[in-house]
């Protein structure tokens, strides 16, 4: 077990502090993008996989990779599958998770109409799901927080579920299964950085 783990194993280990975190990740030598949880009151540390990658972003589809080479770019396609070079990783199930870990929403994957509803079917005690985003690429993009924001309030309302919108570069929002939008209070700031509380009825 890790120092870190350890540490917080020791801190939270009668506590109902649950941590998600997310990031960029290496297995078995390819790259993921992964969610961690460290649940204090339950297992240590659980850890999940994004299933649905995004065009451009972190894969290249085929089709770009054939335009590539037909036009004699294959050096630059040597750079960008080294650079957007994420995987599906083995751990995409959450059925095993622990009853107060919240469901894991990655990013873009709200796109997938089954979505949360999936999540529901693999786990019946859920709290809530915790959408995970990094918005760093975009700049402010109002067009696409709107639709987003629409996309995540309909699978909410069609899956009875409260959802947490947070991540990088975003403000956080909890979507309600009665199809409304709450805005989070900022409780703690630095620099870069906010710290938001939020009320959800279990």
């Amino acid at each position: 077990m890790s120092t870190t783990k350890a540490n917080f194993k020791k801190k939270y280990s009668e506590s109902d502090v649950i941590i998600v975190d997310s990031g960029r990740s290496v297995y078995n030598k390819e790259t993921v993008l992964q969610a961690f949880i460290y649940n204090g009151s339950e297992n240590p540390v659980e850890r999940y996989h994004k299933q649905y990658l995004v065009p451009q972003g972190e894969f290249i589809p085929n089709i770009y990779r054939i335009l590539f080479q037909l036009v004699g770019y294959s050096g630059s396609l040597e750079y960008l599958s080294e650079t957007i070079s994420y995987r599906v990783g083995p751990w995409t199930s959450q059925k095993e998770a622990g009853e107060k870990t919240p469901g894991i929403l990655f990013c873009f994957e709200s796109f997938a109409p089954r979505g949360i509803k999936t999540l529901v079917e693999e786990r019946l005690q859920m709290p809530f799901v915790a959408h995970i985003a990094s918005h760093a690429w975009f700049h402010t993009p109002y067009t696409l927080w709107s639709q987003m924001e629409l996309m995540l309030q309909v699978q909410a309302v069609w899956s009875k579920q409260y959802m947490v919108s947070v991540g990088n570069m975003m403000s956080g929002k909890l979507y309600t299964p009665d199809g409304s939008i709450e805005e989070m209070e900022v409780i703690e700031k630095g620099e870069g950085w906010e710290m938001k509380q939020v009320y959800i009825p279990m």
